[in-house]
């Protein structure tokens, strides 16, 4: 899967920056390199959800509820498909977060 948006930012800054052919090689690879470094780090599964760790079982729920109807993949097929990507990407990102909260919380 390509890289997302924060990746292709940084890539691209700095393949203008070093310029010419080359600088966009660099920057494409730097690019990739950020997204999967970050994709494959471990995130706060409250921080995903955009909570912290005294939330409620209602509060959690209800921001997962939220969270995936925003980012369900029916609800942005019309978009591109770069952005289609990111938003399964988040959905899933949010999904596994919801289901670790869940586990951790007991319901």
């Amino acid at each position: 899967m390509k890289g997302d948006y924060k990746g292709k930012l940084i890539g691209g800054g700095l393949g203008w920056l070093a310029g010419g052919p080359l600088g966009t090689a660099l920057g494409a690879v730097i690019g990739h390199v950020y997204d999967t470094v970050e994709l494959k780090s471990p995130k706060d599964p409250y921080r995903v959800l955009g909570l912290d760790g005294s939330a409620t079982i209602e509060e959690i729920k209800k921001r997962y509820l939220e969270l995936s109807a925003k980012y369900h993949p029916d609800k942005v097929s019309h978009l591109g498909k770069e952005l289609i990507d990111l938003a399964h990407r988040k959905f899933v990102e949010v999904s596994k977060a919801y289901e670790e909260v869940r586990r951790e919380k007991g319901f």
